[in-house]
């Protein structure tokens, strides 16, 4: 007789986030996770772990986050967390990747066109590392618009960006600018500019909001404590760094955050109503665009005591003009523009004063990214922002929830401060992330309705229906 084999010493563990409904369970803890040790020769013994008190969408966020906003101080470990995770997030979630790729495609457009310029690049290797790094920025991203429980992406970026603001407020530093034609101090927190810090502190301040919508409809104290707790913080910290721009973006962003929500209690006529209104409004916007923004100029010049030129924005913005002259079509290739050695960007970066000829830009999206991808690239930006924008109206009307109005007011926030700022498109920043989640929230599937009950025929007249319909088949087959 022979003797059994003895188990292998190693065993592969296997996460499994299938919907299993355990019988012995209440009925509304329907997502637990199978941590499965497997031994050959044994059988399979799951360790059930109730994911109602931990979130693995929370965690994914606020460790994503966490590493996009400590960068700077983290250095190499933030970057390779920032290019494991949504590798790890997208694996765990295999059996639904299918899907929610099919759904979201159009996003990797951009990411794709941007690798594929290092055909044309004046520097492909760096094109190449920045282009692979805007992909995972995307991926991430699509993670965040996908996950189980939305209001949990929501809490989990919410800590981030309030641990963030505490470490500023507690460790961090002023420096002087010119403003005004003067000197003026401004906080920057843990990085090196007030423009971060401010975009921070807005991200987290209606990150704070929606939380605190969330906790008050929860009817979780401790979390809408810490939401106020937050958001004082981080409008503290906007009005410390003396960003103009960030102080209009996050004021229209918080408006319509606010509107958002209250729309979300109206029936779904009134919210088509309202998103209608809404987009004829948006089309008055785009046709006197330029007029809008000398008022915005000239209102942060009134009062936040800016100089005529957004200090120095307006020479960048002429430079940009003849660069793109030179290839407007497809630019000199993702990155390739601001390199040490380059002989414009060195000239740029002498005439702002910048010492470490680096982490600088045109202060303007569209421009940056038309010097970079050119115009073909500028307008599948534009594209994918606006493929979003729209799901997102749709998403809002058909179902509104608190994370949706979240994402849409974010999307505010973007297009208020793309005109004289350069976001969305920096890859493992936070606000690239953060907006491709929201153009993929938008794009996700809406549940199918129920089909309307039929309308109710007295049996006499069913009875009268199917024997006219038995006389007319008699009366065809008799001919």
């Amino acid at each position: 007789m022979t003797k059994p084999a003895a188990p292998a010493r190693d065993s592969d563990v296997f996460i499994d986030l299938r919907r299993n409904r355990v019988p012995s369970r209440p009925a509304g803890h329907m997502r637990d996770a199978a941590f499965e040790t497997v031994r050959p020769g044994r059988r399979r013994r799951p360790i059930w772990i109730d994911l109602t008190a931990f979130s693995l969408d929370g965690a994914y966020a606020f460790v994503l986050c966490l590493a996009m906003l400590f960068v700077q101080q983290a250095g190499s470990v933030s970057g390779a967390v920032m290019a494991v995770l949504p590798l790890l997030y997208m694996t765990i979630r295999r059996r639904q990747a299918g899907e929610i790729l099919s759904t979201r495609w159009v996003l990797l457009l951009l990411p794709a066109f941007a690798l594929l310029s290092i055909l044309w690049s004046e520097d492909a290797g760096l094109t190449a590392k920045y282009g692979i790094e805007m992909l995972l920025t995307a991926l991430a991203g699509i993670g965040l618009s996908s996950a189980f429980k939305p209001t949990a992406v929501i809490k989990g970026a919410f800590l981030a960006f309030a641990v963030y603001v505490f470490a500023s407020l507690t460790l961090g530093r002023s420096m002087s600018i010119t403003d005004g034609g003067g000197a003026a101090e401004a906080f920057v927190g843990l990085g090196d500019g007030k423009n971060l810090l401010a975009d921070i502190a807005s991200t987290g301040a209606l990150l704070g909001l929606t939380t605190l919508f969330i906790a008050l409809r929860q009817r979780k104290a401790a979390w809408a404590a810490l939401a106020v707790i937050a958001l004082a913080s981080d409008c503290y910290v906007i009005g410390l760094a003396r960003s103009a721009g960030a102080v209009l973006a996050v004021a229209a962003a918080a408006v319509a955050l606010l509107g958002l929500v209250t729309l979300s209690v109206l029936p779904r006529a009134g919210r088509i109503g309202v998103a209608t209104l809404l987009l004829a409004a948006a089309g008055v916007f785009a046709a006197l665009v330029r007029n809008v923004g000398g008022l915005l100029m000239g209102l942060g010049e009134q009062m936040f005591d800016k100089d005529p030129t957004l200090t120095g924005r307006t020479y960048l913005w002429y430079r940009a003009n003849d660069l793109i002259a030179e290839k407007p079509m497809l630019g000199r290739g993702f990155y390739a523009f601001w390199r040490q050695g380059n002989t414009d960007a060195e000239g740029l970066w002498r005439y702002a004063g910048i010492v470490g000829r680096s982490g600088f830009n045109f202060h303007n999206a569209l421009i940056e990214l038309t010097v970079q991808l050119g115009i073909v690239g500028a307008a599948l930006f534009c594209l994918v922002g606006l493929v979003g924008l729209i799901g997102l109206v749709r998403q809002l009307t058909e179902r509104p929830t608190l994370p949706l109005c979240f994402w849409g007011a974010y999307m505010v926030y973007v297009l208020v401060r793309a005109p004289v700022e350069a976001v969305g498109y920096a890859p493992f920043y936070f606000s690239t992330c953060l907006l491709f989640a929201a153009a993929g929230a938008g794009m996700q599937r809406l549940p199918k309705r129920a089909p309307k009950s039929a309308r109710y025929w007295p049996q006499s007249l069913r009875l009268q229906a199917h024997y006219a319909a038995q006389r007319r088949r008699a009366e065809a087959v008799a001919g």
